[in-house]
């Protein structure tokens, strides 16, 4: 007679607990993705260690090598100069109309020799060719 008692006492703290069994679950009917996410939580809270080297990248600011996490909690405290653009004969142009885009181009192909720019509509030319021959 002790294991309905203990059942019923089982049961009584089920109800206290405000919690209820499903007796008809089936796992199968849980979506993929969700035992996943889940699986991957719960390995996640078991390791120790990380699982590969973290990867660090240069502060724009400053320079010191951090993770993503610590270089977005760096950045907003860093006190260093921002980097200047390393290669000073590159400059960066704003263009704003169509224009200025079709004038860039321009003076982008006449600053190269003429040799380069021959094997550039070349290399062009064999390209859209190929393209026609596979329809």
């Amino acid at each position: 007679m002790e294991a309905p008692t203990s059942l019923a006492r089982r049961r009584k703290a089920l109800k206290d607990k405000k919690t209820h069994l499903i007796r008809n679950f089936d796992i199968r009917s849980v979506p993929d993705d969700v035992l996943f996410a889940e699986s991957a939580r719960r390995m996640r809270a078991r390791q120790k260690t990380p699982p590969r080297s973290e990867v660090l990248r240069p502060c724009p600011k400053c320079g010191q090598p951090y993770g993503a996490r610590k270089l977005r909690a760096h950045l907003p405290g860093c006190t260093g100069m921002a980097v200047t653009n390393p290669n000073p004969n590159r400059m960066i142009r704003r263009i704003i109309s169509r224009e200025d885009q079709e004038a860039e181009n321009y003076r982008y192909w006449q600053r190269l020799p003429v040799g380069e720019r021959l094997a550039a509509v070349c290399e062009v030319t064999e390209a859209a060719y190929s393209i026609q021959k596979v329809r």
